[in-house]
């Protein structure tokens, strides 16, 4: 939701003892970049790159794809429609990257939570690239956002954009006249070409997935979607790095296995393990494929203690771990890292605690919040166990136990450990196709809230900068604006907001600037507002180019804005407070010939008290002078010059009559 106005690393195995009252942490330079980073360091932006890098090796154009890609060259706007499984959105963004001539990035509209549905003056920046995706909405919500296409495109058109809408699918027949001609009709590229690609990249030889393989046949055999071939090829490349014997078909096998469906056999294993500690086990593996067995069999005796599960037997009367292990079907390897025999069968198992003993669930979560403070745990197992708490909680419209995980891991105390994981949390929750939108409305909920903790403010803050800015930079500069507004014992709200301010495109400036200089719904102007607009609406910013669009200083509307917001520093802050931020800005004006006039007038209107305009004057004829002291035209650089233009404006802003 986006409210309206009127008009760096830290030690993944340190534990800490919290002895005080107050937010603790073990580094206190933790950075957004950490807490929002992938194991292996990557930031979302930089994930969001390699994401698309990926796609467009493996993509193979499907049918109707270049009669798609000419409509969107000539007119700007295609809206794709094909049946579910066809690579829609696949084939969204490989038509808009087609389109990129350097590093622009592609960014999503995004959904309003009531009407009007879509914001396009907002979100729609000039010579943007953009999709709608409408392939998974409901039949009400098509209704409204439909009546709305036609604004849409229009605002697209005006601003340079393009813009792929991906349609609700039998929906399409229904459009109205006038979007008709901007429609394009895809269908499913060739499996085989698609799995092969797949394949090719990921790393196996030609040779070995050309030989006839009857278990690739058959899977083909059945229609498949595009997402069901890259998960089988994604399994077949596991099975071979897991070191899989009998070679590609038997990769295909194992691949063919992991997708089919399991349960029964998950429901066989878990009946006949009649006891609390091998159940436990059994969830403990699954949810920790891959760690070390020793972190394994402690994270299962741990969800025993949480379950108040109590035993008489001695350590010493118990089966030895290996023993154990071969009970629940798994293996350990050389590094004594423990997986199941049977590819898939992990996820087949968390699917069966989940599904089938609901009395578990707030006993699993409160686990994974303590079980990733355990200092044996590496960043790779402590993300993938939150990834696949996640993965149970998302789908399935359990999204609240994440809601409730992540804010457990971000009260006291708030370790860098507990921070990281309840960022990792969060991301998942943020980047699922289905449930992103509303946890995106749950961040706008928190950023309004006052007292937030410091780490929990951390947390929120990694998102807007790091993950929210990807695809929604709009949506996470309004919620970085709000956190900045309330936050108390720290700047890191402020920060990533000016940020983000800076570093955006000129709709986002545009939009900060509306936000900082015009009152809110209330009617009110807060103090932190006039702050950040001292910092952010400087005029090295307003003034730069962004190709292709124009510097913000071009614009009346912004002109007029900025005019506001000196305005209520004027009325709000002393001139003591005020004027290195004029004299900053006149400076400008003095060197910036082309846009002298506009920053001029930005400073100097009718509206301005004399004394303002006096001070005004003074600190223009005090600006450092020129070497040469020759006086020429108002338009050069000569210091006498300017300071008689200064004051013609000023005299001007007076009413006095030219001399």
């Amino acid at each position: 939701m986006n409210d309206r106005f009127n008009t760096q690393m830290f030690n993944p195995r340190g534990t800490n003892v919290h002895a005080g009252e107050g937010d603790q942490y073990i580094d206190q330079n933790i950075t957004m970049y950490t807490l929002a980073a992938d194991f292996r360091g990557r930031r979302p932006r930089d994930v969001a790159v390699d994401e698309l890098l990926w796609l467009k090796r493996r993509f193979v154009p499907p049918s109707g794809f270049a009669k798609a890609d000419a409509i969107l060259r000539s007119t700007g706007t295609v809206l794709l429609d094909g049946p579910p499984g066809s690579g829609r959105s696949a084939a969204a963004k490989m038509l808009l990257d087609g389109l990129r001539s350097g590093t622009e990035a592609l960014h999503e509209l995004p959904l309003q939570d009531g009407a009007p549905r879509l914001n396009p003056q907002q979100d729609v920046g000039d010579g943007d690239l953009l999709w709608l995706d409408l392939s998974d909405i409901t039949e009400q919500l098509w209704v409204e956002v439909h009546g709305e296409l036609s604004s849409l495109r229009h605002t697209v058109l005006r601003r340079g954009a393009r813009l792929v809408v991906v349609l609700l699918h039998h929906r399409a027949e229904r459009l109205r006249g006038e979007l008709g001609e901007f429609r394009a009709d895809i269908a499913r590229p060739s499996a085989l070409d698609v799995v092969r690609l797949h394949l090719r990249h990921a790393g196996l030889s030609a040779e070995e997935f050309r030989r006839p393989t009857p278990e690739l046949d058959g899977f083909l055999a059945a229609s498949r979607s595009m997402r069901e071939i890259e998960e089988f090829a994604g399994f077949v490349s596991r099975a071979r790095a897991e070191n899989r014997q009998g070679g590609f078909p038997a990769w295909c096998a194992l691949a063919r296995g992991a997708m089919s469906d399991q349960s029964k056999d998950v429901a066989m294993l878990f009946g006949n393990l009649g006891k609390g500690p091998q159940r436990a086990l059994l969830l403990a593996t699954a949810l920790l494929s891959g760690a070390h067995a020793d972190q394994v069999a402690e994270a299962a005796t741990t969800l025993l203690d949480l379950v108040e599960y109590s035993r008489d037997d001695s350590p010493l009367e118990r089966a030895d771990l290996a023993t154990r292990f071969r009970e629940i079907r798994a293996v350990t390897d050389a590094d004594r890292n423990v997986r199941f025999k049977v590819l898939g069968f992990d996820a087949a198992v968390r699917t069966h605690f989940w599904t089938h003993m609901p009395e578990l669930r707030e006993h699993l979560r409160a686990w994974v919040g303590r079980t990733v403070e355990s200092a044996g745990l590496g960043d790779r197992d402590r993300d993938l166990l939150i990834k696949r708490f996640a993965d149970q909680c998302l789908p399935l419209g359990y999204r609240d136990s994440l809601v409730t995980l992540v804010k457990g891991l971000t009260s006291q105390p708030a370790t860098n450990v507990r921070l990281r994981a309840a960022s990792q949390a969060l991301k998942h929750g943020l980047e699922h196709p289905e449930q992103g939108r509303f946890f995106r409305r749950t961040i706008y909920d928190w950023s309004q809230q006052p007292n937030l903790s410091p780490g929990f403010t951390k947390v929120l803050v990694a998102m807007c900068a790091e993950v929210m800015s990807v695809r929604h930079p709009a949506q996470a500069l309004v919620r970085l604006h709000h956190l900045a507004r309330r936050e108390r014992r720290t700047t890191d709200a402020r920060e990533a907001l000016v940020r983000l301010g800076r570093e955006g495109d000129t709709r986002l400036r545009r939009l900060l600037l509306e936000r900082l200089a015009t009152p809110a719904a209330d009617g009110q102007i807060r103090a932190a507002d006039v702050e950040l607009f001292l910092e952010v609406g400087n005029p090295v910013m307003v003034s730069e180019s962004q190709r292709p669009a124009l510097p913000l200083i071009a614009d009346a509307a912004v002109q007029d804005l900025l005019a506001i917001g000196w305005g209520v520093v004027f009325e709000r802050r002393s001139h003591e407070e005020w004027a290195p931020f004029a004299r900053s800005w006149l400076s400008a004006a003095s060197d910036e010939v082309r846009h002298r006039d506009r920053l001029l007038d930005v400073l100097i209107t009718p509206e301005r008290p004399d004394e303002v305009l006096s001070r005004l004057f003074v600190i223009a004829r005090d600006l450092p002078s020129t070497e040469s002291g020759e006086i020429t035209t108002p338009g050069e650089r000569d210091h006498r010059a300017f300071t008689e233009y200064v004051l013609h404006k000023i005299d001007a802003a007076q009413g006095i009559p030219a001399a």
